[in-house]
C-alpha cells in the first residue's frame, strides 16, 4: 500500500513540479529566517520582528528539509510524499477492526489514488505534513489504549502536540483523543492514559504559547491571525465558492486592509478583536442571507469534483455547457469514487463507530471537523487532514452494508425440500 501510494505520487510531482501559493510564500520566508539565525519572522531584511500569524512546525519542517539557504520545493515535496504514502499504511492499522479485508484494502486503496491527497503532497502547504501527524498521533494512541502500554499514549501525545503546532485545528483532534480514552472503558487505568496524553501534548504546546505570549504580551496559544478565516465567511454578499474574487474583496474591505497593514505581533492580536467583532456586525446585518450562504457553500468542505488537482478549473454544470461532455464525465467520475461513495459508506460506518477505539476515534474526529466548520472559511483541503477516518469509517460501513445484504439475501432464498 505504501508502495502503491509512493508511485501515485512521484509520477504525479513529475508530471505537475511542486505547486506554491500565497501562503507558500510565507512559510518559506519564515523557514529561511530561522535558518540563517534570524528568528521567526516575516521580515525579508533586519530588523527581523518576530511573527505570531504563522505556527511553528510547518516552518521549522521546510528549514530542517532546506537547510541553510533558499527552501527547496522538489526536496520538501519528495519528503511529504513520503509522509503522505505512510498514511494510507495508517488507514490499514486504524482498521484493523474491520471483519473483511477488501473493505480495508478498499479503504487504503483511495486515499492512495485521492486526488486531493496526491495534488496536496506537492503543495508547499500545511495539510501533507498535519494529514500525517495527526495519523501518527491516532495510531499511537489506540495501539496505548488496547495494549495498555503508557509509552505509546506519551508518544501519541507528544506527536498531537506537534499537530497543533502545525495546524492549531489539532487542538480539536487532541481533545476527541481524550473523549475517546475517557469513553472507551473496557481496560483499566484508563484516566492515566489520558492523563498521560493530555499532559505530553500541553508540555509540547506550552514554550511556543509563552514566546507568542511574550511577544504579543496577550495570550496566543499557537497563531493569532486565524480569525480571519471566521470574518470571511460572514460577508454574504461576496460570492464564498469563488476564492479569488473574496481574496479580491477582502484587499479592499476595512479589516482586510488592516490586516495586511499590521507590522507587529502586537498589532496583529488586536485586529482579532476587531474582526470578530466585525464578523458579527455582519450576521446581524442579515441573518437570513448568511445562513443561505453557509448553505450552500458549507457542502463543498466534503464535496468536490477534484478538478483543481487535475487542472480543470471549471464546475461540471461549465464544462457541459461548452459541450465538453468527456471533460464532464471524467469531474462526475471522480466527484462519485472519491466524494460521494466514501460520504456514503462513512454515514453507515458510524453506526459501528463503538465497535472498537480505533473507529471511535475515528467517528469524533469526523465529528469533530464537521462541527467546527460550520462557521468557518471553507476549502475542500480543509478536509484533507480528516480523509483517512473518513475512509476507515468507509470501510466499516462497507463491511456493514454488505454483511446485511448477505444476511437479507440468505432469509430471501427458498430453503431446499428435504425428501424422505
Amino acid at each position: 500500500m505504501f508502495a502503491l501510494a509512493l508511485v501515485v505520487r512521484v509520477v504525479f510531482l513529475t508530471i505537475a513540479c511542486p505547486v506554491s501559493s500565497p501562503d507558500s510564500s510565507e512559510y518559506e520566508t519564515i523557514a529561511s529566517n530561522v535558518a540563517a539565525g534570524n528568528g521567526f519572522s516575516l521580515s525579508t531584511t533586519a530588523p527581523f520582528t518576530p511573527t505570531v500569524r504563522r505556527p511553528a512546525a510547518y516552518p521549522a519542517f521546510l528549514a530542517l528539509v532546506s537547510g541553510r539557504g533558499p527552501v527547496h520545493p522538489y526536496r520538501i515535496a519528495a519528503v511529504q510524499i513520503v509522509l503522505d504514502s505512510a498514511v494510507a499504511v495508517a488507514i490499514l492499522l486504524l482498521t484493523a477492526a474491520v471483519p473483511m479485508r477488501g473493505a480495508r484494502v478498499a479503504a487504503a486503496v483511495l486515499y492512495a489514488l485521492h486526488p486531493a491527497a496526491v495534488a496536496a503532497a506537492s503543495t508547499m502547504l500545511t495539510e501533507t505534513l498535519f494529514t500525517f501527524l495527526v495519523a501518527c498521533a491516532a495510531v499511537l494512541v489506540v495501539a496505548g489504549r488496547k495494549s495498555d502500554r503508557h509509552v505509546l499514549t506519551l508518544l501519541a501525545g507528544i506527536v498531537m502536540g506537534l499537530s497543533v503546532l502545525c495546524r492549531p485545528l489539532g487542538v480539536i483532534y487532541a481533545g476527541s483523543a481524550v473523549l475517546m480514552l475517557l469513553v472507551w472503558r473496557r481496560r483499566p487505568r484508563v484516566l492515566l492514559h489520558a492523563a498521560a496524553f493530555a499532559a505530553t501534548c500541553a508540555l509540547v504546546i506550552l514554550p511556543w504559547t509563552i514566546r507568542c505570549t511574550a511577544v504579543t504580551g496577550r495570550l496566543v496559544i499557537a497563531q493569532a491571525a486565524g480569525i480571519c478565516n471566521w470574518y470571511l465567511p460572514t460577508r454574504w454578499d461576496w460570492d464564498q465558492n469563488d476564492q479569488k474574487a473574496v481574496w479580491r474583496a477582502l484587499e479592499n474591505d476595512p479589516y482586510g486592509q488592516r490586516l495586511a497593514a499590521a507590522r507587529t505581533s502586537a498589532e496583529v492580536v488586536d485586529l482579532n478583536e476587531l474582526g470578530l467583532k466585525q464578523a458579527m456586525r455582519n450576521i446581524e446585518a442579515n441573518p437570513r442571507a448568511y445562513l443561505m450562504s453557509r448553505i450552500r457553500t458549507y457542502p463543498h468542505l466534503f464535496i468536490s469534483t477534484f478538478g483543481g488537482a487535475i487542472g480543470i478549473n471549471q464546475t461540471i454544470g461549465e464544462v457541459v455547457a461548452e459541450r465538453k461532455f468527456g471533460t464532464a464525465t471524467l469531474l462526475a467520475t471522480l466527484l462519485i469514487v472519491f466524494s460521494l461513495l466514501p460520504l456514503a459508506a462513512a454515514a453507515l460506518g458510524l453506526a459501528r463507530a463503538a465497535s472498537s477505539p480505533a473507529m471511535l476515534l475515528c467517528a469524533l474526529f469526523v465529528i469533530a471537523t464537521l462541527l467546527v466548520h460550520l462557521p468557518m472559511w471553507i476549502e475542500y483541503r480543509y478536509w484533507l487532514p480528516v480523509l483517512p477516518y473518513e475512509l476507515a469509517l468507509a470501510a466499516a460501513g462497507l463491511d456493514f452494508a454488505l454483511r446485511r445484504f448477505r444476511k437479507l439475501r440468505g432469509a430471501t432464498q427458498p430453503r431446499p425440500v428435504r425428501t424422505t
